[in-house]
């Protein structure tokens, strides 16, 4: 745990934007609190029993800083699969406006005012689909590196992001 800004946990944990860290302080589990299922907003209650409280944990944490290089890795693979995605879109529809007669009357239609005009085959659409593909994943690598780097730039200013985080005890 990060830490949590002041007023939301014990005066042992400090004041300041960015209080000592919680895994090294010994007041630790003040961080927590304990809430009976259902009492508040975002909690769930387990099915137990009517009436039957099952605590839950929940913590004030702020996200400060991002590894560069794990949000780049993150991009590149969310980006790659994007383009394997589109890849297999173009396939399927391709292959479905050519089994339907679309793609035939298309070129009919366009050898009708054009003499020469058709309608690109699989291939050549595979391969700009490809380009695309590649594009994306560059651009999109790249915008998420200048974003995290950015975000850590800014931490200093903003204090970054905070986030709450619970731990339901679910017995089944």
């Amino acid at each position: 745990m990060t830490g949590t800004r002041e007023g939301d946990m014990s005066a042992a944990h400090g004041s300041g934007a960015f209080p000592r860290a919680a895994a090294t302080d010994p007041d630790a589990t003040a961080a927590y609190q304990r809430v009976p299922a259902g009492a508040t907003a975002g909690t769930r209650s387990t099915g137990a029993t009517a009436g039957a409280e099952s605590p839950s944990r929940m913590a004030r944490l702020w996200l400060v800083r991002l590894d560069v290089g794990s949000v780049v890795r993150v991009a590149f693979l969310f980006s790659v699969c994007l383009a394997v995605v589109a890849l297999v879109a173009v396939v399927l529809l391709y292959g479905l406006l050519s089994a339907t007669g679309v793609i035939h009357s298309i070129n009919s239609a366009l050898a009708g005012v054009f003499d020469t005009t058709r309608v690109p085959g699989l291939p050549a659409v595979l391969l700009v689909t490809l380009l695309l593909g590649l594009i994306d994943v560059v651009v999109m690598t790249a915008l998420a590196a200048v974003g995290a780097a950015l975000f850590n730039a800014t931490v200093q200013l903003t204090g970054g992001v905070s986030v709450t985080l619970q731990d339901h005890d679910v017995r089944r």
